[in-house]
């Protein structure tokens, strides 16, 4: 049991009614097991004092000595006591990251990167600053910020004119998470900030800080019809905060928090480089599904390069495009119809690692889709969630994202329709 009071009489007066109410239920308290009014108190793995509140050395001597752990069990250990401190710890999740990763094996080899990520978190923890208490008769200020791998979050209060953080929040995004789009990146930031920070927050006024203009309209924006959107927005009723708009270059602690520099096994709808993800993960997340179901299915990139030089048309525009071949427009007539699809957009193709890619101009990189393959893909997209099959519109919209063949539209309209 802590009793805590800002003054001496607050304390006093709190120590009191605790003591009538441990006499009123018929409990004791050993005098020899208590601690009243010391300078400094171990609680919880944490030091408490009138400067605010930090590790406990001995805990965080354990970790400075702790070596590099060989196994899974052993890497688990030790993320598990790191973690207990992840609040004080800015930009830990960023940090843990590889480490969490590394666990998926049962045998952890060891690499100097590995090795190096490891350092950097046990230095982060052995370095600990004191964090001043949240005061709950203060101002609270919670800052956000996504990025494409990562959310952070900072929670700050204000004392007079000045602003101190009081505890951090930083989660790296999911597989499927990575493939929301930036307002959907921005808002789940905002959710999980909340949740994290929640016994500060419920029931008060408080200041949401964000760089996402956005955000702004966020109980009213027509963008809020998909059900994963209404959802999130359903989890922040209860909270009462006001939106204030910070220019991106200010928003320097949680924007930190949100970037992880680890690559991702999936193709992010963001991403400008197709060749350095083999896999693309096509499941509800992708296909903006609000089911938890983890069950997913993959796309190998290698063997849609395959089809690909399996389709004459394919094949013949991939071979213009990595010889640098301009064509006359005779030459589009002479396969299928469908070669003609592809004139305007022939000088904005690429081949990457074998792969026929249509660059657009906002920078998004589709898939060329071959005929051999066209009816698998809109399958898994329809039969992604099997008991909310849902409208072509929908399934166009989605599958467009990532991929482009000539009759598209038609070709997922009576797939749907059949």
């Amino acid at each position: 049991m802590l009793i805590y009071g800002e003054e001496l009489y607050q304390t006093l007066d709190s120590f009191d009614r605790a003591l009538q109410k441990l006499i009123g239920t018929g409990l004791k308290c050993k005098p020899r097991k208590c601690k009243i009014l010391p300078e400094k108190l171990e609680f919880l793995g944490h030091i408490l004092s009138e400067h605010g509140i930090t590790a406990d050395s001995s805990k965080i001597d354990r970790i400075r000595e702790w070596p590099f752990p060989k196994t899974k069990t052993e890497m688990q250990s030790f993320l598990r006591l790191c973690n207990y401190y992840r609040r004080l710890v800015p930009e830990f999740g960023d940090s843990a990251k590889p480490l969490y990763t590394a666990t998926a094996e049962p045998k952890i080899v060891e690499t100097p990167e590995l090795r190096q990520v490891f350092e950097i978190l046990r230095e982060k923890l052995c370095s600990i600053p004191v964090v001043r208490l949240p005061n709950p008769n203060k101002p609270f200020i919670l800052i956000t910020d996504a990025s494409n791998y990562a959310v952070g979050a900072e929670l700050r209060q204000v004392e007079g004119p000045d602003e101190y953080p009081v505890l951090w929040f930083s989660k790296a995004l999911t597989s499927s998470q990575v493939n929301y789009s930036t307002y959907e990146r921005e808002l789940l930031a905002v959710v999980l900030a909340c949740e994290n920070f929640s016994v500060f927050l419920l029931g008060r006024d408080f200041v949401l800080r964000t760089d996402h203009r956005a955000l702004i309209g966020i109980f009213t924006s027509k963008i809020a019809n998909s059900s994963r959107i209404a959802k999130w927005l359903l989890k922040l009723q209860p909270y009462r905060f006001e939106i204030q708009v910070i220019k991106g270059k200010d928003n320097v602690v949680a924007d930190a928090l949100s970037r992880i520099p680890w690559p991702i096994t999936v193709i992010d709808s963001q991403a400008k480089d197709l060749g350095q993800n083999r896999l693309f993960v096509l499941h509800q997340s992708t296909l903006e599904r609000t089911s938890t179901e983890e069950e997913v299915t993959l796309l190998d990139l290698k063997v849609v390069a395959l089809e690909q030089d399996k389709d004459l048309d394919i094949l013949k525009i991939k071979n213009w495009v990595q010889t640098n071949y301009e064509p006359i427009k005779k030459e589009f007539y002479l396969g299928s119809p469908h070669v003609k699809t592809f004139i305007p957009l022939l000088s904005n193709l690429k081949v990457v690692e074998g792969l026929l890619v249509w660059k657009e101009c906002a920078g998004r990189e589709r898939i060329i889709v071959p005929a051999q393959i066209v009816d698998n893909l809109v399958r898994l997209a329809h039969s992604a969630e099997p008991m909310t099959h849902e409208g072509s519109e929908k399934i166009i919209a989605r599958l467009a994202l990532f991929f482009f063949w000539p009759q598209m539209k038609r070709d997922i309209k009576r797939f749907v329709v059949s």
